[in-house]
Protein backbone atom coordinates (compact mmCIF):
# COMPACT_ATOMS: atom_id res chain seq x y z
CA UNK A 1 0.00 0.00 0.00
CA UNK A 2 2.86 2.39 0.84
CA UNK A 3 4.40 1.78 -2.55
CA UNK A 4 1.10 2.48 -4.28
CA UNK A 5 0.58 5.71 -2.35
CA UNK A 6 4.13 6.81 -3.06
CA UNK A 7 3.69 6.08 -6.74
CA UNK A 8 0.48 8.10 -6.95
CA UNK A 9 2.08 10.94 -5.02
CA UNK A 10 5.03 11.00 -7.40
CA UNK A 11 2.77 11.12 -10.46
CA UNK A 12 0.68 13.92 -8.91
CA UNK A 13 3.82 15.87 -8.03
CA UNK A 14 5.15 15.56 -11.58
CA UNK A 15 1.75 16.62 -12.94
CA UNK A 16 1.66 19.75 -10.78
CA UNK A 17 5.20 20.64 -11.82
CA UNK A 18 4.35 20.33 -15.50
CA UNK A 19 1.24 22.44 -15.01
CA UNK A 20 3.29 25.15 -13.31
CA UNK A 21 5.86 25.12 -16.14
CA UNK A 22 3.10 25.50 -18.73
CA UNK A 23 1.56 28.38 -16.75
CA UNK A 24 4.87 30.26 -16.69
CA UNK A 25 5.36 29.61 -20.41
CA UNK A 26 1.91 30.98 -21.24
CA UNK A 27 2.37 34.03 -19.00
CA UNK A 28 5.69 34.80 -20.67
CA UNK A 29 4.12 34.41 -24.10
CA UNK A 30 1.42 36.95 -23.17
CA UNK A 31 4.10 39.40 -21.93
CA UNK A 32 2.89 39.16 -18.32
CA UNK A 33 6.43 38.14 -17.37
CA UNK A 34 9.65 39.61 -18.71
CA UNK A 35 11.36 36.22 -18.44
CA UNK A 36 10.19 32.66 -18.10
CA UNK A 37 11.48 31.46 -14.69
CA UNK A 38 10.80 27.82 -15.61
CA UNK A 39 13.04 27.89 -18.67
CA UNK A 40 16.12 26.39 -16.93
CA UNK A 41 14.08 23.49 -15.58
CA UNK A 42 14.42 20.11 -17.25
CA UNK A 43 11.46 17.87 -17.88
CA UNK A 44 11.04 15.04 -15.39
CA UNK A 45 10.23 11.66 -16.84
CA UNK A 46 7.92 9.32 -14.95
CA UNK A 47 9.04 5.75 -14.49
CA UNK A 48 8.03 3.66 -17.50
CA UNK A 49 5.56 0.91 -16.71
CA UNK A 50 7.32 -2.19 -18.06
CA UNK A 51 4.84 -5.02 -18.71
CA UNK A 52 5.48 -8.46 -17.26
CA UNK A 53 6.68 -11.18 -19.66
CA UNK A 54 4.36 -14.12 -20.24
CA UNK A 55 5.35 -17.59 -19.06
CA UNK A 56 5.57 -20.37 -21.63
CA UNK A 57 2.46 -22.13 -20.30
CA UNK A 58 0.45 -18.91 -20.55
CA UNK A 59 1.55 -18.37 -24.17
CA UNK A 60 0.68 -21.97 -25.02
CA UNK A 61 -2.78 -21.67 -23.43
CA UNK A 62 -3.36 -18.31 -25.12
CA UNK A 63 -2.59 -19.70 -28.57
CA UNK A 64 -5.21 -22.41 -28.04
CA UNK A 65 -8.12 -19.98 -27.55
CA UNK A 66 -7.30 -16.99 -29.77
CA UNK A 67 -9.02 -16.49 -33.15
CA UNK A 68 -6.79 -17.76 -35.95
CA UNK A 69 -5.74 -14.32 -37.23
CA UNK A 70 -4.87 -13.15 -33.70
CA UNK A 71 -2.99 -16.40 -33.05
CA UNK A 72 -0.85 -15.86 -36.13
CA UNK A 73 -0.05 -12.31 -35.02
CA UNK A 74 0.93 -13.43 -31.53
CA UNK A 75 3.15 -16.18 -32.99
CA UNK A 76 4.98 -13.55 -35.01
CA UNK A 77 5.30 -11.15 -32.08
CA UNK A 78 6.72 -13.69 -29.61
CA UNK A 79 9.30 -14.89 -32.15
CA UNK A 80 10.44 -11.43 -33.32
CA UNK A 81 9.76 -8.94 -30.52
CA UNK A 82 8.27 -6.54 -33.07
CA UNK A 83 6.28 -3.50 -32.07
CA UNK A 84 2.70 -3.57 -33.38
CA UNK A 85 3.48 -0.63 -35.68
CA UNK A 86 6.43 -2.57 -37.13
CA UNK A 87 4.31 -5.67 -37.65
CA UNK A 88 1.80 -3.73 -39.71
CA UNK A 89 4.53 -2.18 -41.89
CA UNK A 90 5.90 -5.51 -43.13
CA UNK A 91 5.43 -5.92 -46.88
CA UNK A 92 5.89 -9.14 -48.78
CA UNK A 93 9.09 -7.75 -50.29
CA UNK A 94 10.48 -7.56 -46.73
CA UNK A 95 9.92 -11.26 -46.07
CA UNK A 96 12.74 -13.68 -46.97
CA UNK A 97 11.55 -17.10 -45.85
CA UNK A 98 14.38 -18.91 -47.68
CA UNK A 99 16.99 -16.93 -45.73
CA UNK A 100 14.67 -16.71 -42.71
CA UNK A 101 14.98 -12.94 -42.38
CA UNK A 102 12.60 -9.99 -42.03
CA UNK A 103 13.57 -6.46 -43.04
CA UNK A 104 11.94 -4.14 -40.53
CA UNK A 105 11.83 -0.54 -41.73
CA UNK A 106 11.46 2.54 -39.60
CA UNK A 107 8.40 4.68 -40.21
CA UNK A 108 8.85 6.94 -43.28
CA UNK A 109 12.52 5.99 -43.49
CA UNK A 110 14.80 3.83 -45.64
CA UNK A 111 16.62 2.64 -42.54
CA UNK A 112 15.87 -0.91 -41.47
CA UNK A 113 17.12 -3.73 -39.27
CA UNK A 114 17.21 -7.40 -40.12
CA UNK A 115 15.32 -9.72 -37.78
CA UNK A 116 16.22 -13.42 -38.11
CA UNK A 117 13.35 -15.93 -37.99
CA UNK A 118 13.33 -19.40 -36.44
CA UNK A 119 12.24 -22.10 -38.95
CA UNK A 120 8.67 -22.28 -37.61
CA UNK A 121 8.12 -18.59 -38.23
CA UNK A 122 9.39 -18.80 -41.80
CA UNK A 123 6.90 -21.66 -42.27
CA UNK A 124 4.11 -19.46 -40.92
CA UNK A 125 4.88 -16.67 -43.37
CA UNK A 126 4.98 -19.18 -46.22
CA UNK A 127 1.52 -20.41 -45.20
CA UNK A 128 0.25 -16.82 -45.47
CA UNK A 129 1.49 -16.33 -49.04
CA UNK A 130 -1.85 -17.42 -50.54
CA UNK A 131 -3.72 -14.73 -48.63
CA UNK A 132 -6.30 -15.20 -45.89
CA UNK A 133 -9.76 -13.93 -44.99
CA UNK A 134 -11.77 -14.17 -41.78
CA UNK A 135 -14.91 -12.66 -40.28
CA UNK A 136 -14.33 -10.70 -37.10
CA UNK A 137 -15.59 -12.51 -34.02
CA UNK A 138 -18.02 -9.82 -32.91
CA UNK A 139 -21.57 -9.81 -34.27
CA UNK A 140 -23.76 -6.96 -35.54
CA UNK A 141 -23.69 -4.52 -38.47
CA UNK A 142 -20.10 -3.46 -37.72
CA UNK A 143 -18.81 -6.98 -38.35
CA UNK A 144 -16.34 -6.83 -41.22
CA UNK A 145 -14.11 -9.26 -43.05
CA UNK A 146 -10.42 -9.35 -42.15
CA UNK A 147 -8.41 -9.64 -45.35
CA UNK A 148 -4.69 -10.37 -45.56
CA UNK A 149 -3.39 -10.08 -49.15
CA UNK A 150 -1.40 -12.76 -50.93
CA UNK A 151 2.19 -12.24 -52.06
CA UNK A 152 1.36 -11.52 -55.73
CA UNK A 153 2.18 -7.86 -55.09
CA UNK A 154 5.58 -7.43 -53.37
CA UNK A 155 4.49 -4.04 -51.97
CA UNK A 156 1.36 -5.45 -50.32
CA UNK A 157 1.28 -5.21 -46.52
CA UNK A 158 1.30 -8.75 -45.13
CA UNK A 159 -0.87 -7.96 -42.10
CA UNK A 160 -2.91 -4.75 -42.47
CA UNK A 161 -3.58 -2.82 -39.21
CA UNK A 162 -6.02 -4.54 -36.88
CA UNK A 163 -6.54 -4.17 -33.13
CA UNK A 164 -6.38 -7.47 -31.26
CA UNK A 165 -6.68 -6.00 -27.74
CA UNK A 166 -10.28 -7.22 -27.31
CA UNK A 167 -9.32 -10.68 -28.53
CA UNK A 168 -6.48 -10.78 -26.00
CA UNK A 169 -8.74 -9.63 -23.15
CA UNK A 170 -11.32 -12.28 -24.02
CA UNK A 171 -8.68 -15.00 -24.36
CA UNK A 172 -7.02 -14.01 -21.06
CA UNK A 173 -10.37 -14.43 -19.27
CA UNK A 174 -10.84 -17.87 -20.82
CA UNK A 175 -7.49 -19.14 -19.56
CA UNK A 176 -7.69 -17.38 -16.20
CA UNK A 177 -4.80 -15.02 -16.87
CA UNK A 178 -4.38 -11.38 -15.96
CA UNK A 179 -4.89 -8.64 -18.53
CA UNK A 180 -2.68 -9.27 -21.57
CA UNK A 181 -1.50 -6.40 -23.78
CA UNK A 182 0.20 -6.70 -27.21
CA UNK A 183 3.37 -5.01 -25.96
CA UNK A 184 3.90 -7.86 -23.48
CA UNK A 185 4.96 -10.10 -26.35
CA UNK A 186 7.90 -7.81 -27.05
CA UNK A 187 8.99 -8.07 -23.42
CA UNK A 188 8.34 -11.84 -23.51
CA UNK A 189 10.60 -12.14 -26.57
CA UNK A 190 13.49 -10.41 -24.78
CA UNK A 191 13.00 -12.46 -21.64
CA UNK A 192 12.91 -15.73 -23.60
CA UNK A 193 16.20 -14.87 -25.28
CA UNK A 194 17.77 -13.89 -21.97
CA UNK A 195 16.60 -17.14 -20.38
CA UNK A 196 18.25 -19.01 -23.27
CA UNK A 197 21.57 -17.35 -22.41
CA UNK A 198 21.66 -14.89 -25.31
CA UNK A 199 24.10 -11.99 -24.62
CA UNK A 200 22.37 -8.71 -23.78
CA UNK A 201 23.97 -6.83 -26.70
CA UNK A 202 22.55 -9.44 -29.08
CA UNK A 203 19.11 -9.15 -27.50
CA UNK A 204 19.23 -5.40 -28.02
CA UNK A 205 20.22 -5.84 -31.66
CA UNK A 206 17.54 -8.48 -32.31
CA UNK A 207 14.76 -6.35 -30.79
CA UNK A 208 15.96 -2.99 -32.05
CA UNK A 209 16.46 -1.51 -28.58
CA UNK A 210 18.91 1.11 -29.85
CA UNK A 211 20.51 4.21 -28.41
CA UNK A 212 23.37 6.37 -29.64
CA UNK A 213 25.57 4.96 -26.87
CA UNK A 214 24.96 1.38 -27.99
CA UNK A 215 25.17 1.85 -31.78
CA UNK A 216 28.83 0.72 -32.05
CA UNK A 217 28.14 -2.41 -30.03
CA UNK A 218 25.32 -3.36 -32.41
CA UNK A 219 27.61 -2.94 -35.41
CA UNK A 220 29.98 -5.62 -34.09
CA UNK A 221 27.30 -8.27 -33.61
CA UNK A 222 27.85 -11.31 -35.85
CA UNK A 223 24.71 -11.96 -37.99
CA UNK A 224 25.42 -15.70 -37.83
CA UNK A 225 25.19 -15.57 -34.05
CA UNK A 226 21.90 -13.67 -34.27
CA UNK A 227 20.40 -16.39 -36.47
CA UNK A 228 21.54 -19.08 -34.03
CA UNK A 229 19.95 -17.21 -31.15
CA UNK A 230 16.67 -16.74 -33.03
CA UNK A 231 16.61 -20.50 -33.75
CA UNK A 232 16.55 -21.20 -30.02
CA UNK A 233 12.92 -20.00 -29.95
CA UNK A 234 11.94 -23.08 -31.99
CA UNK A 235 11.66 -25.17 -28.81
CA UNK A 236 9.12 -22.83 -27.15
CA UNK A 237 5.35 -22.57 -27.83
CA UNK A 238 4.50 -20.91 -31.13
CA UNK A 239 3.33 -21.69 -34.66
CA UNK A 240 3.09 -25.38 -35.51
CA UNK A 241 3.81 -25.99 -39.22
CA UNK A 242 1.40 -28.38 -40.92
CA UNK A 243 3.11 -31.59 -41.96
CA UNK A 244 2.93 -32.14 -45.79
Amino acid sequence: MQTQLYGNGLRNSVGRRRKTVLTFKKAHGLNYLAENPALPLKATKEDENIPEPLAADVVAALLEVLPEYARYMVCILVDTGLRMSELHRIRWQDVDTAGRRLNIYKSKSKQFRVVPMPPRLAALFDSLRTGHQWLQSQSGPSRKAIIWPDDSSPSAVVIPPIDIKKSLISAAKKIGADHIHPHQFRHTYATRLMDQGVPMEHIMALGGWKSSAMAKRYARVNPVHLQQHADRLEELPGHKPVEP
